[in-house]
């Protein structure tokens, strides 16, 4: 998943590396459809089961759109 590997990283290596401590090696398969949609800003709906990565598949892309530096609402 382009979110976390080193190559063609779309998140800073200093928060990548966080991430991977956290836990993040392997994104989910709801992480892999969702992640792209949002980095897109497409607007989402998402029911899953508990324990599907729901969570991050929402946070993760935003620490990316969020670290533009942009004011405003973000999330």
């Amino acid at each position: 998943m382009v979110l976390l590997k080193k190559k063609d990283s779309i998140i800073h290596a200093e928060t990548r590396s966080l991430i991977q401590t956290a836990g993040y090696l392997q994104p989910s398969l709801l992480q892999q459809k969702i992640i792209p949609l949002i980095l897109k800003r497409k607007n989402i709906a998402v029911e899953a089961t508990e324990d599907s990565g729901k969570t991050a598949a929402f946070i993760l892309p935003l620490v990316k759109l969020i670290s533009k530096g942009k004011r405003g609402i973000k999330a």
